[in-house]
């Protein structure tokens, strides 16, 4: 053990008297710490989104609204006739589109499933997964606050209404971004790179100087 702490005593002066060593080992790995957090993002925002309303009702101008509204889909452009839809994902010009087919409001009226086409590019696998699930989770809250404003429009209240009701809630990351869980994992791989880079550089400096 007095060798191997001589060893380790050797090898922290050579760090302290060697400064462009020192800035290796203690300044670069946290640049490519805040470099590759920010930079390696698994986060999807502001997807570009094309909006085709074919039954021009108010309930169709809410539920587009309330995808613009969110932070998820950013509504750009608005399509005239489904023929677009295929130039759209050809041109690359958006990610999502969304159709909004006809009697959409008076199903909704009704108190029945409205029906809305949502296409997704899938050329990126990650985005298409994501935009999958948001547009399913905003489509049922939406959904849900309009059965909500139905019932209470009809003079009951949605409270006392039997049913299940769910409250979910995540911990720690609750808008899931991916910094969360990426940040330390990369820590790690970071000191495992600075460590074989130290073990190189202290075995070819000890063949330049002849104690190898």
């Amino acid at each position: 053990m007095r060798r191997i702490f001589a060893i380790a005593r050797k090898e922290f002066l050579h760090i302290i008297r060697d400064r462009r060593l020192l800035g290796v080992i203690l300044i670069m790995p946290l640049i490519q710490l805040f470099l590759y957090s920010y930079a390696l993002s698994f986060d999807v925002k502001h997807l570009p989104t094309a909006a085709l309303d074919m039954d021009h009702s108010a309930q169709s101008r809410q539920y587009i609204n309330a995808l613009e509204q969110s932070n998820y889909f950013k509504v750009d452009r608005v399509l005239n006739n489904y023929s677009e839809v295929e130039g759209v994902f050809l041109n690359n010009s958006e990610d999502v589109v969304v159709v909004v087919s006809n009697g959409f409001g008076r199903t909704i009226s009704g108190g029945q499933p409205g029906p809305i086409q949502m296409l997704i590019d899938g050329s990126d696998a990650n985005s298409a997964q994501l935009a999958q699930t948001y547009g399913t989770a905003l489509s049922r809250v939406w959904g849900a606050q309009t059965t909500i404003q139905q019932v209470e429009a009809k003079g009951f209240n949605a409270a006392n209404q039997a049913g299940l009701s769910s409250n979910l809630r995540t911990w720690y990351n609750p808008e899931g971004q991916s910094a969360a869980y990426f940040v330390p994992g990369l820590i790690v791989v970071l000191v495992t790179m600075i460590t074989v880079i130290q073990t190189a550089n202290t075995l070819v400096r000890e063949k330049e100087n002849g104690t190898y």
